[in-house]
């Protein structure tokens, strides 16, 4: 079901929003990042170059660390907006699917919990998550959004943005 550009999930903390996730209200942007500390292309280069604090604080982790899975980076831009690179996957490239789906419901689990801890209420994360480049199933990574988000008092934006 669609009102004034939101798609309603069944969720009322969890909504998909058709806007670009630099335009939304949430505090706080979560993106799949992976750990050769590259950020070059999708979301996270867009983010990358819109805000360059969030790829400094991934580059002064380890490169190519696989311990890294799991975990994130964050960094609150100068603009007042919270980055989270959430590493989800190890490697990059189109060959196979890089999405660890296992690193990222740790990873959201993880950065929910910090999110809390910040006091913040609100976040958006990219709709497809791990999906387009990273190869992974919506339908996975979806479920793994709502069983981490469905309890909870933080309103999580997926945005769906098609130009």
């Amino acid at each position: 079901m669609t009102r004034n550009n939101v798609v309603l999930s069944f969720n009322d903390m969890i909504h998909t929003k058709n806007i670009n996730i630099f335009d939304c209200v949430a505090q706080a942007i979560i993106h799949q990042a992976n750990c050769q500390t590259t950020m070059g292309s999708g979301i996270a280069k867009q983010i990358r170059e819109k805000y360059p604090e969030a790829y400094e604080v991934d580059c002064k982790t380890v490169r190519g660390d696989i311990t890294k899975l799991g975990s994130f980076s964050w960094v609150k831009a100068r603009d007042g907006k919270h980055i989270y690179n959430c590493y989800s996957q190890f490697r990059y490239g189109k060959e196979q699917r890089h999405t660890d789906y296992e690193a990222v419901y740790t990873g959201l689990s993880r950065i929910e919990e910090h999110a809390k801890s910040m006091n913040l209420t609100s976040l958006a994360l990219p709709y497809k998550m791990g999906c387009a480049l990273g190869g992974g199933s919506w339908r996975i990574v979806n479920a793994i959004i709502e069983d981490i988000f469905e309890e909870n008092q933080i309103d999580l934006y997926i945005c769906r943005y098609e130009p």
